[in-house]
């Protein structure tokens, strides 16, 4: 295993466990789901609560690990079910969650060239076939763990800057180690790519959003190493960066969630194709999960908090009209349970529907012959909650599980689809037509569980996950579906094909899913190899293709399409298949 892959492993197990390390006893007890504070502020208002929030902090280990040692960064939770956005072209575009709001990933395609973005290089194939080549490189010195949005002639760069706080030269000191950089690409000339402007905000990279020419930038900015001092704002609030200049947020932008116990702030700015900042808002509140559809935004943060001896989890979710690149704070509620990721939440006709899992973790006690001994006990259950365009409870269906967490979640118009798990995986589905009224109207019970659902068509999904033994839940081989969902009330497992790997890089990000019907494919890295299947209804999923990366171990695989001829690309090689010839290789090279 190479060591960067081995060290982003390493990396996501400690961020995972610092993040529930900093939102540990961040709601006092007393708080109830519609206890929600937030205002508009000055900057001393700001100052006190950031002073505040920094004293005397007490700093949780979890694990064994230290939170006051360890960088806090959020990396995008794994996203679960996607809608692919309809080209009209014959190429394959990214996997997204809506149609019309594109997300970053490190390949895109405009249908003659490949970008791709391999640590901080940024690459441009020429695809000619047999004749596909690299044509040109851009080094970005400043930009760590990026993705990209390719609009026209524009690719934007977006990820994190370790040196942003070096280069604030107009405002001297201030608590930012690092920052989130958007970087502009002008592509015109492909053989000649350039940086034409570069913006940036406080904190680290959390996601990003696209509508139309309007990227939104999203960042978590931790405050626990500050030295506020109130005569100079960039000491305790966040700053934006266009072109090298930096300025500190106006007090009006940024906005007090005093129930709390973090110091640190969700950043968010709008900005335009030519670097342009349009907008910007901050709420002094961590994020965990981002939503966006085409009109708003909605963030989400998932607190712990002690009631009764029990640790119970909650989730705060602001939303923010987004008009055009003028982001506007619009309501803000807090639910029971935590969100699995982005997929657990889902707008319809103004309404947010959210699935979350209920837990709850206490000490019990047990009397035996030696004497009492405890034990620390969770509790886990399915939840489907419906808000109001103001966020307010409309309808609430809790307690859908029997002690299982939720593990995928797929939203297809009026039907919800969740998969929880602990030694078997059912998969519901309930019926949301009715905001307050909704109902279950079918479950289905199999080993193992679907991590990630996809839709196949209107009366197909597929899930991705893993196989398991029934009675200890021990996950196996990864287990590739078909489900009918024609009958929700009468759901059917019609396929299921078994594959000898321990992991694909889906249950970690949905953009490494390849589907279309129209070409009948499904493709997707597993282990180290990408494998590519078709199906029908009579023989079900058949096995096409597998190229196989055994003697490197690459960062990351993935695959697009541009006519018949599949592109499987990793971080050193770029391999053509021939779809229309049995996938057949007919190029194989190093870029």
């Amino acid at each position: 295993m190479k060591k960067t892959r081995l060290f982003k492993i390493v990396l996501s197990i400690v961020l995972t466990g610092t993040l529930l390390a900093l939102n540990a006893c961040s709601v006092n007890a007393d708080d109830t789901l519609a206890k929600i504070s937030g205002k508009n502020a000055d900057y001393r208002e700001i100052y006190e609560f950031i002073k505040e929030k920094c004293k005397d902090r007490e700093w949780v280990v979890y694990d064994g690990i230290d939170a006051k040692g360890v960088v806090y960064d959020v990396i995008e939770s794994a996203a679960l079910g996607a809608a692919a956005e309809e080209s009209g072209s014959d190429f394959s575009t990214t996997n997204l969650q809506e149609i019309g709001v594109d997300e970053g990933d490190i390949i895109k395609t405009d249908g003659e060239y490949i970008f791709i973005l391999s640590g901080n290089m940024l690459k441009i194939i020429n695809t000619q076939g047999e004749k596909t080549e690299l044509i040109s490189e851009l080094e970005l010195t400043d930009i760590g763990n990026g993705e990209m949005y390719l609009k026209d002639n524009r690719i934007i760069i977006v990820g994190n800057d370790y040196s942003f706080a070096s280069k604030a030269e107009n405002m001297g000191e201030f608590s930012c180690y690092a920052g989130t950089v958007m970087s502009i690409v002008d592509i015109s000339d492909k053989t000649n790519p350039e940086v034409i402007s570069t913006s940036g905000q406080s904190g680290y990279y959390n996601t990003a959003r696209m509508i139309g020419e309007k990227l939104y930038l999203i960042s978590n900015y931790s405050m626990f190493y500050c030295d506020p001092d109130l005569s100079k704002p960039e000491t305790f609030c966040p700053v934006y960066m266009r072109d090298g200049e930096f300025t500190v947020f106006p007090a009006e932008d940024i906005s007090l969630y005093t129930e709390t116990d973090n110091a640190g702030y969700t950043v968010i700015t709008a900005c335009n194709m030519d670097g342009e900042i349009l907008s910007q808002k901050s709420r002094t509140t961590y994020t965990d999960n981002v939503y966006c559809s085409k009109d708003n935004l909605y963030i989400a943060d998932t607190e712990f908090r002690y009631e009764s001896g029990s640790g119970i989890y909650s989730t705060v979710i602001s939303k923010y009209a987004l008009n055009e690149g003028n982001v506007e704070f619009v309501a803000e509620n807090r639910i029971d349970g935590r969100l699995l990721n982005q997929f657990s939440m889902s707008e319809k006709d103004g309404l947010l529907r959210a699935v979350t899992t209920t837990q709850t973790n206490g000490l019990t006690s047990k009397t035996d012959s030696e004497g009492v001994t405890w034990r620390n006990e969770t509790w886990q259950s399915a939840n489907l909650i419906i808000l109001s365009e103001k966020l307010e409870e409309l309808s609430k269906l809790e307690n859908l599980s029997d002690n299982e967490e939720v593990k995928s979640v797929r939203f297809m118009g009026d039907y919800v689809y969740f998969v929880t798990f602990r030694q078997t995986d059912p998969l519901f589905c309930a019926d949301a037509a009715d905001p307050e009224n909704p109902k279950i109207l079918g479950e289905l019970k199999l080993p193992g569980f679907s991590a990630y659902m996809h839709p196949w068509d209107e009366n197909n999904m597929i899930g991705l996950g893993y196989d398991a033994d029934e009675e200890t839940g021990r996950t196996g081989d990864i287990k590739i579906s078909m489900f009918d969902v024609s009958s929700p009330e009468k759901m059917k497992e019609d396929d299921v094909l078994l594959i000898d790997k321990y992991y694909s890089d889906v249950f970690g990000n949905h953009k490494a899913f390849l589907c279309y019907k129209e070409k009948n494919i499904i493709a997707f890295p597993a282990g180290t190899g990408y494998y590519v299947f078709s199906y029908n209804e009579k023989g079900g999923f058949k096995q096409e293709s597998i190229t196989e990366f055994e003697d490197t171990w690459p960062d990351f695989i993935r695959g697009l399409f541009i006519g018949e001829n599949l592109y499987v690309i990793s971080d050193e090689t770029i391999t053509v298949l021939d779809m229309a010839d049995d996938f057949a290789i007919i190029s194989a090279e190093l870029y």
